[in-house]
């Protein structure tokens, strides 16, 4: 009886072990949100935003007010701004408004992608169409079209 009671009492603390254990790991919604802050920066960083270092006590807390994975707007001396805070690495993510529209410009770009992405795998046409779209991309050709033709300008 006494053994039982003791092998219960094991069991019972591995399964707690396992519990504890199984709460300290990365949830998928965390993971995903990871990754979704990495694509963002990424793509922050290809439209031109630069990355200020946060070194001063007093810069690190007024990213700190700045609401995580969110590009925020902030005014300074008359200038708008675009900030993204990026705490892991102690810096911030700015631009202006060339930056911002080629951001937003490369979002809608992804998401037509993405959207076009989900109807080829449903409508085999259209996965079609655009494997041929690709041969003729690849089939272009800019050789001796330079002189002997005249203007193509169509606007006379």
């Amino acid at each position: 009886m006494k053994n039982r009671t003791v092998s219960l009492l094991g069991l019972c603390a591995l399964a707690l072990l396992i519990t504890v254990t199984g709460c300290n790991t990365p949830s998928a919604s965390s993971s995903k949100a990871a990754l979704h802050a990495a694509r963002t920066e990424s793509l922050l960083t290809r439209c031109g935003f630069k990355s200020i270092p946060t070194t001063t006590p007093q810069q690190i807390q007024q990213a700190q007010t700045l609401p995580a994975g969110k590009l925020s707007t902030v005014q300074r001396n008359g200038t708008t701004y675009y900030v993204y805070p990026v705490p892991a690495k102690n810096c911030l993510l700015v631009g202006k408004d060339a930056q911002y529209y080629a951001y937003q410009n490369a979002r809608t770009n992804e998401e037509a992608d993405k959207q076009f992405d989900a109807i080829s795998k449903r409508d085999p046409s259209v996965a079609k169409y655009n494997n041929e779209a690709e041969l003729l991309i690849g089939n272009s050709s800019s050789a001796g079209w330079e002189g002997g033709w005249g203007s193509w300008d169509t606007g006379n």
